[in-house]
């Protein structure tokens, strides 16, 4: 199960086993690469990497302030 924990919402996602592109998972998450930041295991991804089956991973929504 495809783990996600988004910040700064601070809320926990599971998606299941299936794969995803990283740009993938974002677009299921209604973002883009270019408002958000993946990481699994602290490290950043990139749009193209995969993740799936047991991994956990991090999505840091951009935040503006105005």
């Amino acid at each position: 199960m495809v783990k996600v924990v988004l910040l700064p919402d601070n809320r926990v996602l599971e998606l299941g086993k299936r794969k995803f592109k990283v740009s993938e998972l974002l677009r299921e998450l209604g973002m883009s690469t270019e408002s958000a930041v993946v990481l699994r295991g602290g490290k950043p991804l990139f749009e193209w990497d995969v993740v799936g089956g047991d991994d956990e991973v991090t999505v840091y929504r951009a935040v503006s302030g105005g």
